[in-house]
């Protein structure tokens, strides 16, 4: 992570910031590695040092995983000796998350540390985040690969009489058989009417003849995400959900061909959504584009319809159309793209796209 802490030292200095403190557990791992959980362990970033406060637990972990730190404090929150070391240090103006500090942690700074300016950094991190190493994205590329080999295994049991919850315990089974830490977010399988919920997390519910199923699912390799959604039909579908199907695959196929380097997410979104409109959907299609991937499945660059960011080389995200409507069910197909100097490269590549009768 060296290049990272060489960019915010950067940032750092053309803000004029003696420091930066982050409790975010997600930009704790980016800047030094810790694999601890939520709110185990905080940094402190110098223009010379990377100090990390945890407890005593975490002693050995901190030796392992964080070689480039200098472990301080008997606990993640020690403010008394982020104090001291400020004080040695004699910082002026310190950055903190204000997005995401809750407010007992901020009454305590400012009471404890008000010998200093707090100066909140908005989306400093994530600004380097955005853009993944060649490290990082091989990183989301395994987890990518290692999900679609667990689908393809667990696809011999979407069949009617199995209920959701079932299903997605044989695919999360063989995500970790597959050496996965975990997933990404709860497993979404939504089948017939349900299919209409975007975030239809996997319910009692059992599959029928004539359903749509949608699997959205996702894996944890070495800290990173991926992010991958397919929908299958139970039996012939009815004509409408076949013509969903294909007015969704259309307007994905078309967001991969024309996306140009440095376009916007606004830009990126309105071109699968034109064509969802053109196929008479586009009022069904009630959600983003896609979103950025990496330590969180969800983190930095938006791709919707207010987005302005600019989607550059290095940069990772999904592209997930989707059409859901009310008694009926829904279609979402989803894969994850990195952004190459030339255009995209998709992650999820290899698990088939072509409408899929089970």
């Amino acid at each position: 992570m060296n290049s990272s802490i060489t960019q915010l030292q950067n940032l750092m200095q053309t803000q004029n910031l003696s420091a930066v403190f982050f409790t975010d557990s997600a930009n704790v791992f980016y800047f030094s590695g810790f694999r601890g959980t939520g709110g185990d362990a905080s940094l402190l970033v110098t223009p010379k040092c990377v100090y990390i406060f945890t407890d005593s637990r975490y002693t050995l972990q901190v030796a392992e995983q964080c070689p480039g730190c200098t472990l301080l404090g008997k606990s993640a929150q020690d403010i008394k000796a982020l104090g001291v070391l400020l004080r040695e240090i004699q910082a002026e103006r310190v950055g903190f998350e204000n997005l995401t500090v809750g407010y007992a942690l901020w009454e305590k700074l400012q009471s404890d540390v008000h010998f200093v300016t707090w100066v909140g950094i908005d989306k400093m991190a994530v600004s380097i985040r955005n853009v993944k190493t060649d490290g990082e994205i091989q990183k989301i590329e395994t987890a990518c690969n290692l999900c679609v080999q667990a689908l393809r295994e667990t696809v011999p049991y979407i069949r009617p009489g199995v209920r959701e919850n079932d299903l997605a315990s044989e695919l999360e089974y063989r995500m970790r058989k597959m050496g996965l830490e975990g997933t990404s977010f709860d497993t979404i399988v939504a089948s017939g009417y349900r299919s209409a919920l975007p975030h239809g997390i996997a319910s009692s519910r059992v599959i029928e003849s004539g359903d749509a199923v949608t699997i959205d699912f996702g894996g944890v390799y070495d800290g990173y995400a991926s992010d991958m959604t397919r929908t299958f039909f139970m039996g012939e579908p009815s004509a409408e959900l076949a013509q969903i199907y294909q007015a969704v695959l259309c307007a994905q196929q078309t967001a991969l061909d024309q996306f140009n380097v440095g376009m916007t997410g606004a830009e990126l979104d309105r071109i699968a959504r034109d064509v969802l409109y053109a196929h008479g959907y586009g009022p069904y299609f009630v959600h983003a584009l896609g979103h950025g991937v990496g330590i969180e499945v969800h983190e930095g660059v938006t791709v919707g319809r207010k987005s302005q960011d600019s989607l550059l080389p290095g940069m990772v995200f999904s592209i997930e159309p989707g059409v859901y409507v009310e008694g009926l069910g829904g279609v979402r197909i989803e894969d994850l793209v990195v952004v190459t100097e030339t255009g995209l490269r998709v992650l999820t590549k290899d698990f088939e796209k072509t409408l899929a009768i089970l």
